[in-house]
């Protein structure tokens, strides 16, 4: 397993190998949608298909739905050195655009039916990432890893930094 820079995907993987059958997601009933050991090994997969794509550093807008995907893939974002930029799910396309101009995002990551117009560097199940032209860099706080933004309802979306720890 490689060094994991981010502490709760870290703590997480540890717990994983300590006791994968535990339940990681649970679903609206109280069933396992994935147990621990599923979700680790679907988090180290989806690392590796993002590593050639997506370098340390970059900033990615990610909207996808709370679930097992979504901790998948800000997961595997983090695991590679990422900064996250967190927006709704159901945002519109030219909503995601301006979100991702407000903090230089780099990438985009949504459903694949979301990002169908755009320039898709991977589409695979439930994932579609697509690289932004010229994206124009941000200056962020130091540390910051995590972007939560803000819905842009008057004006351009503005974004909380926070920091790993």
């Amino acid at each position: 397993m490689p060094e994991v820079g981010c502490p709760i995907v870290r703590r997480f993987l540890l717990l994983a190998r300590r006791r994968p059958g535990l339940p990681a997601l649970l679903g609206p009933d109280g069933e396992i949608l994935a147990t621990r050991g599923a979700l680790a090994a679907a988090i180290d997969v989806q690392r590796e298909r993002l590593a050639p794509l997506v370098p340390s550093g970059s900033t990615v807008l990610l909207s996808l739905p709370n679930g097992a995907d979504f901790v998948r893939v800000f997961s595997a974002f983090r695991q590679l050195g990422a900064r996250v930029a967190l927006a709704d799910a159901s945002a519109p396309v030219d909503e995601l655009q301006r979100a991702a101009t407000a903090v230089g995002a780099a990438f985009l990551a949504a459903t694949p039916e979301r990002l169908a117009r755009s320039q898709l560097v991977l589409a695979e199940g439930s994932l579609a990432v697509a690289a932004r032209r010229k994206p124009v860099p941000v200056e962020l706080p130091t540390g910051t890893v995590i972007l939560k933004l803000t819905s842009g309802s008057t004006g351009m979306p503005r974004a909380l930094a926070v920091g790993a720890r």
